[in-house]
This record gives structure tokens, sequence and C-alpha cells, in this order.
């Protein structure tokens, strides 16, 4: 059986109240603040010719330097501008998480 434990405990990961007596969580934050990332999803209203339309908005900040990134604007959220925007944003070459080590 696959359960959580089983795969931390074939990893020589101990469960999670023995390794959080080790490891605080500014300790945690101060060894990863480099990488790590927020984002937000918000609403903003355009009003246009044909009247006020709600377009979505996807943010993400990397917290170390407090640079925000627009990761992707729509009139129509779905699945597949999300899966898109995503792929934006790990991109190799040119996504914002890999430029900036997140």
């Amino acid at each position: 059986m696959w359960t959580v434990a089983n795969v931390l405990n074939r990893s020589g990961i101990e469960p999670s109240p023995e390794r959080s007596k080790r490891t605080t969580w500014l300790t945690f934050l101060k060894a990863h603040w480099k990488v790590l990332a927020a984002s937000e999803f918000l609403t903003v209203e355009v009003w246009t010719a044909r009247g006020l339309v709600t377009h979505y908005l996807l943010l993400v900040t990397s917290l170390a330097d407090r640079m925000v990134q627009i990761a992707g604007i729509t009139k129509q959220l779905d699945e597949a501008w999300m899966l898109q925007v995503a792929r934006n944003l790990v991109d190799e070459e040119v996504g914002y998480c890999t430029r900036n080590g997140i």
C-alpha cells in the first residue's frame, strides 16, 4: 500500500512531528527565501465601449526582491489559459520562475 507515511519511511524521511523539532519555520524560510514566490488571482473591472468587462489577472511575486510579474490576464478564464500561463512561468529559457531562480 502506497501511503505518505510509507513513502517517507522508504525515503528515510522522519514523520513531520520529528522533523519540526529540528527545523523551525524561521530556519526553513531563511534557507529558501530566494526561491519562494507568492501568487494571487484577482479581477479587474474595465469600462469598454461595450460596457463593464471583467478581466482575470494572475500575479507572481518573488519574495526575496518583491518583484511582481503579471503572469497573465484574460477575459475568458479556463483550463487552457491556466495551463499556458503555467508553461510560461516555468519555461526553461524565458520563464519568470526560471529567470528569477524560483
